[in-house]
Parts: C-alpha cells; structure tokens; sequence
C-alpha cells in the first residue's frame, strides 16, 4: 500500500539522513507512529495533537533501510548562458548578489570534472571564496560583488534548465 511505503521511506530518510518531511494529511491515525509533530487544523486555528496522537495505540514505526543516496555530478558542458528565475529564494535581495551568483555558477564549471559531486564543486567555489574573498570568481574584478550563502549557489544552478548530471 502506498501509505506503508511513504511511511517506511520517511522513517528512513529521517533515520539515516535527518532528512524531515511534511506532509498534509485528513487522517492522522496512519502516521503516528513516524511523526514527530501533529498540527491539526480546527477552525483556522492549530492545535498540537503530538502527545494525544502518541498515547493512541497503533501507527506504523517499521522502516527498511534507504540505502545509499547516489550523489549527483554536474556535467560543466551543460552549463551555458540563460535566464534562471531566482525569485523563490528570498535571501537572494538585490542584483548585486545575482551577479556574483552567474560569475560563481561560471567560476564553478572549472570544478565539474565528471566526477565532483553537486556538493563538492559548491563546497570547492565557496572555499575559494573563503581563501581569496569574491574577487576570486573573475580575473577582472568587479566592485559591486555581494555575499551570498552556498545554499543559493547550489539553488541557483539546480534552477538552470539546461543543467545535466550524471549519477554515481
């Protein structure tokens, strides 16, 4: 049954990788046994109903095992010149901070070698960030630079419709 294996990858994703989920749900006896908080709507209003749901018998708290989570690797070829919408993530606040994020996505192509990981050629971009300041992500360097967090590096590339990655 579909709600035995969502509930069996949640136990997993949150056992093996403190990967939380959240989920919307009309019922919540089936989820008990795996939910760490019960928010229940009532007249607009939220109630916890995480101690009651806990006390009533029954939930399901078996989990199998997720396994290994395949990394994935950026292929720089597929990183060109486009339009990325960016205005989800809201820390990113002002051109300035768009414009240092197209030089670090160009900056990061010399990284994606076919065998760095997504989280690797971010962490190598920020790391030279870390050791040489902004200026690092051009050879001319640019006055208007502003800082911005390995969080929406990695968003803004995920955003690039053109994007490839293999898998390994």
């Amino acid at each position: 049954d579909e709600t035995d294996s969502y509930i069996e990858k949640a136990s997993a994703l949150f056992n093996e990788y403190m990967v939380s989920s959240i989920l919307a749900a009309d019922e919540q006896e089936e989820y008990n046994g795996i939910a760490n908080f019960i928010i229940q709507m009532n007249d607009n209003r939220a109630k916890d109903m995480a101690l009651e749901a806990n006390e009533e018998p029954g939930g399901n708290t078996a989990y199998s095992p997720i396994g290994q989570i395949a990394e994935r690797i950026p292929l720089a070829e597929s990183i060109v010149h486009s339009e990325i919408d960016l205005s989800s993530l809201e820390h990113i606040v002002s051109d300035s901070q768009k414009a240092t994020i197209t030089d670090a996505i160009n900056y990061a192509k010399k990284y994606m070698d076919g065998k760095k990981s997504f989280r690797q050629v971010c962490s190598l971009v920020m790391l030279d960030i870390g050791r040489s300041g902004l200026d690092v992500l051009r050879p001319d360097p640019v006055g208007s630079y502003a800082e911005f967090r390995k969080i929406e590096l990695s968003a803004a590339i995920n955003r690039l419709k053109s994007l490839k990655v293999s898998q390994k």
